[in-house]
């Protein structure tokens, strides 16, 4: 027999001695970790076990193919069995040992030392390829044991095809089981791939997830994100600031927040009621304007609060937080945004246990009178102020509740039946700059004392608004009545969901006909209310994007239509497409089409800079309906379903119908049989588009947003930024996988 030795590529032994009786057998004997080998191949891969720790702390040059040509005759390559789920693959055949289960790495031949790549050959199944270090991270590699998506353990993880231990194994300091301890990140683990799988491509719906992760719909925090984290940013650009408030102040109130102008002493005890407040991990660098701090004085809260817990009967603290709350709202922060939405009950419940929302805290009723003096006018119009201010505040608040409500697409805290306090009077009695002022146009008014109307009798019959004296505010009423058919809106869509999978046929045959007497109810009373609140005030727009919203949501509903489009994933995206198509087949999808195409003709004729917030969401959502209702088009269209297709739509001889025109008869009869070619005027020339070309319709639906804002002298809000760049990648998605 010849001697084991003699075989190619064995590496020379130091020391051999004879193993017991047989004096053929002769052991290969390590020096490092004092173990023996009967066979020299088990030898040579041992001692290559020791080659990873030495490349980690010495950089050496790259083993040549050659080299590793000469390694692999004397180790074979074991089979590795794919196993997704687990880290180790175990080897076939006699062979006992661990096999690492990733794909073998390509071996490079050595270009120079310069490049400090290093390749350290365990078998041709297993190659770590060690990237160059940074000099700023120092010799310490075990501070970040991933290279070229591979551990460095992975030396450590291959025992001997013995079956015995190698003590050498548990020869580690603490920093090296520390290290071994860490688990492999996600996002360079190597992927295993079955034989002829061939590359995955990512789906619409997962695809569709990405442009959602960054819009300001979804936020996903982190350990850095806390209360303090834009303190470095407390410097803005005041010139923008003015610029905003100018014409913000055309459409609300006038006069300055507080009633005294901010002077240096008043700077002087906020720049104190900064610094007293804890927790402040960023020192103050520059210190704002008076003008500036004249706004920013209203957002401090939660201190006082947390001190004195009476101030959540106190108005001005509930004003306030009603203020940071309608600000962060539409702010486009995610963080903002999420923590308005989680705090926008707190001061609905402040005013709810205050009784705000009753009349019974408005029972005495306060009025000058003729022969009053200075003192009486004076201590009633003080008097008066409070009592309307809890008024306005909570139709503040229910308004703030519903327009979140359609936005974030959330169950509303309140409803409009909830609120049976007085109705606010006129704007000019409410703004008046002195007793003597406010006395004067009470006076002049002929006001009676007669008990008005309650808001569920104006929401009901939008006329008695008609009928009113004219010392009421009837924007703000007619405001609110609106707003009030959104709670309808949910709660019938609730009920849709709630009853959509009952399997009872007697059950569901009720179900059906008691919905469809509602809707058809609804839908009448909304056209009804639309029609008569928007003739009060000198703009209706606001009150018809409210009207067109509540119709379209009553069709489609808007949160499964978001859930479609990939806002919570793909899988939640699949459990909703079958809906679509039912409502795609019947009269729903058709309708919503019609009333998304309204919002934004409505929205076209918004005063310039108005079109943000809450009104720039809707025009969002509109355009979410028409690019869905494209899409199915096409899918439907490419299936040739003859559901869909029952008049000459999409086959070169229909009409076309401007969804954002006029209602006409071939609108109504695209409504009612789906006859004719939707689509939308866009451009300057209002150019005939069709729905299919949904890339067109998202960039129509942007300049909409776009052009109600002079972009060389104002800058987007940010909502509206991220808005838009949700509206392009949607837009410019593949269809052909649709």
């Amino acid at each position: 027999m010849a001697a084991p030795d003699s075989q190619t590529g064995t590496p020379p032994n130091p020391k051999r001695v004879k193993a017991g009786k047989d004096s053929d057998a002769a052991e290969y004997w390590c020096d490092k970790c004092n173990r023996s080998f009967e066979r020299s191949d088990h030898y040579a891969r041992h001692t290559k076990t020791y080659a990873p720790i030495a490349a980690l702390f010495v950089p050496k040059p790259s083993i040549g193919v050659k080299d590793a040509k000469n390694a692999s005759q004397w180790n074979q390559p074991p089979e590795v069995i794919p196993t997704p789920n687990l880290p180790l693959a175990i080897s076939n055949e006699h062979d006992t040992s661990f096999g690492v289960s990733s794909p073998p790495a390509t071996v490079e031949p050595p270009q120079s030392l310069e490049s400090h790549q290093q390749v350290v050959i365990l078998d041709d199944a297993t190659a770590i390829s060690a990237a160059p270090l940074d000099p700023a991270l120092g010799v310490d590699c075990l501070a970040s044991p991933y290279v070229n998506g591979f551990s460095f353990t992975d030396g450590f993880l291959l025992p001997p095809a013995t079956g015995e231990l190698d003590s050498g194994c548990f020869e580690l300091d603490i920093d090296t089981l520390q290290a071994l301890m860490q688990p492999v990140p996600n996002d360079i683990q190597p992927s295993v791939q079955t034989e002829g799988s061939g590359p995955t491509h990512a789906s619409p719906a997962s695809s569709r997830f990405e442009f959602f992760k960054r819009s300001p719909w979804l936020w996903t925090p982190v350990h850095v994100d806390n209360a303090y984290a834009g303190q470095d940013s407390l410097r803005v650009n005041e010139k923008a600031v003015d610029s905003m408030l100018r014409r913000s102040q055309q459409y609300s109130f006038t006069g300055k927040f507080t009633p005294t102008v901010v002077d240096s002493s008043c700077r002087d005890r906020i720049l104190f009621m900064i610094y007293s407040t804890p927790h402040s991990t960023i020192p103050l660098q520059a210190f704002p304007s008076e003008s500036y701090l004249d706004q920013r004085s209203r957002l401090f809260l939660s201190a006082s609060i947390e001190k004195d817990n009476s101030r959540v009967r106190d108005l001005q603290t509930i004003q306030a937080y009603l203020l940071w709350v309608s600000v962060s709202l539409w702010s486009g922060f995610k963080r903002n945004m999420e923590v308005a939405e989680t705090f926008l009950s707190a001061p609905v419940t402040m005013l709810r246990r205050y009784g705000c929302f009753s009349r019974a805290l408005y029972s005495q009723s306060i009025y000058p009178r003729l022969e009053d003096d200075v003192h009486t006018t004076e201590a009633k119009w003080r008097a008066w102020i409070k009592q309307e201010s809890l008024k306005r505040t909570a139709i503040f608040a229910v308004l703030t509740d519903l327009r979140c409500s359609m936005a974030y697409l959330k169950p509303p805290n309140c409803s409009v039946t909830e609120l049976s306090c007085p109705l606010p009077l006129a704007r000019d009695i409410w703004l008046a700059p002195s007793a003597t002022a406010w006395k004067d146009t009470i006076l002049s008014y002929g006001m009676t004392f007669e008990e008005s109307p309650s808001w569920l009798a104006i929401a009901q019959n939008p006329s008695v608004l008609d009928n009113l004296p004219i010392y009421y505010d009837k924007t703000l009423i007619a405001m609110v009545a609106m707003h009030g058919f959104w709670s309808q809106v949910w709660a019938y869509q609730e009920s849709q969901r709630f009853f959509r999978a009952s399997s009872q046929l007697s059950v569901q045959a009720t179900t059906i006909l008691w919905l469809s007497c509602q809707h058809e109810d609804l839908v009448k009373r909304i056209g009804v209310a639309q029609q008569t609140l928007s003739s009060q005030g000198p703009d209706p727009s606001h009150i018809q994007i409210v009207a067109e919203f509540c119709l379209m949501a009553l069709n489609v509903s808007p949160r499964e239509l978001q859930q479609w489009a990939g806002r919570l994933g793909e899988e939640e995206a699949a459990t909703t497409h079958h809906l679509l198509r039912e409502w795609m087949v019947g009269p729903e999808f058709k309708t919503a089409a019609w009333h998304a195409g309204q919002i934004l003709r409505i929205a076209r004729s918004v005063p310039a800079a108005q079109l943000r917030e809450f009104s720039a969401v809707v025009v969002y959502q509109a355009s979410l309906t028409l690019w869905a209702y494209g899409l199915f088009s096409i899918s439907m269209n490419r299936l040739g379903s003859p559901q869909l297709f029952q008049g000459t739509a999409y086959q070169g001889e229909g009409c076309q119908v401007l969804l954002d025109g006029p209602s006409t008869a071939d609108t109504t009869a695209f409504v009612m049989f789906g006859k004719g070619n939707p689509g939308m005027s866009v451009g300057p020339d209002r150019l005939f588009c069709p729905l299919t070309d949904i890339r067109t319709i998202m960039t129509a639906a942007c300049d909409v947003l776009r052009d109600n804002f002079n972009p060389e002298t104002e800058t987007f809000p940010p909502l509206l930024e991220s808005m838009m760049n949700l509206m392009t990648d949607l837009g410019n998605i593949d269809t052909a996988s649709f």
